[in-house]
């Protein structure tokens, strides 16, 4: 805490998709910036309210953010918060944080989907197919920024992954 010594320290704890909005709103006071905290506040909100009025049918997924070791996303996570929003139902719900899963323990998931994270680690196309085979499930990639980055980015983030989501059941 030497920085709070030095200038003005905010300091964020987002781990669920209801946490954005206050964070937004207190920054906006912090900030100066009421009005604008209060737009995108009710623009998240809004959309919020609209996809928690779908009736989405459910997937179990296994959300993957690394590759040697695989990595996955826990129970308390801001991605998991999102996948919940969304009906979709993480495969590793019982485990914490981020935590390393050998290929037989996503295989034994029995999954409907895997999702290769854009982020931290950059999964491309070339690892769909290993991923898929490994593990008997279609594997997909998602923008990790999407999933993860809190904030007023969640005004475009939530179209895409209700876009997403749509397109699993068409």
């Amino acid at each position: 805490m030497e920085l709070k010594n030095h200038c003005p320290v905010f300091v964020t704890k987002v781990d669920k998709v209801d946490d954005v909005i206050p964070m937004i709103l207190n920054l906006g006071k912090l900030t100066f910036t009421n009005s604008k905290a209060l737009d995108i506040s009710k623009s998240i909100t809004q959309k919020l309210n609209n996809i928690k009025t779908n009736s989405f049918h459910n997937n179990k997924v296994v959300y993957l953010i690394w590759k040697n070791p695989y990595m996955i996303c826990g129970n308390d996570t801001f991605i998991n918060s999102m996948l919940k929003l969304f009906k979709f139902e993480n495969a590793f719900k019982d485990l914490n944080r981020y935590p390393e899963v050998s290929s037989l323990k996503i295989k034994e998931s029995c999954s409907d989907y895997i999702f290769l994270s854009s982020e931290p680690y950059p999964f491309k196309e070339k690892h769909l197919k290993k991923i898929s085979q490994e593990s008997n499930t279609k594997a997909l990639l998602v923008d990790g920024e999407d999933f993860s980055w809190f904030g007023s980015r969640l005004i475009q983030s939530l179209d895409r992954i209700l876009k997403l989501k749509q397109s699993l059941h068409n």
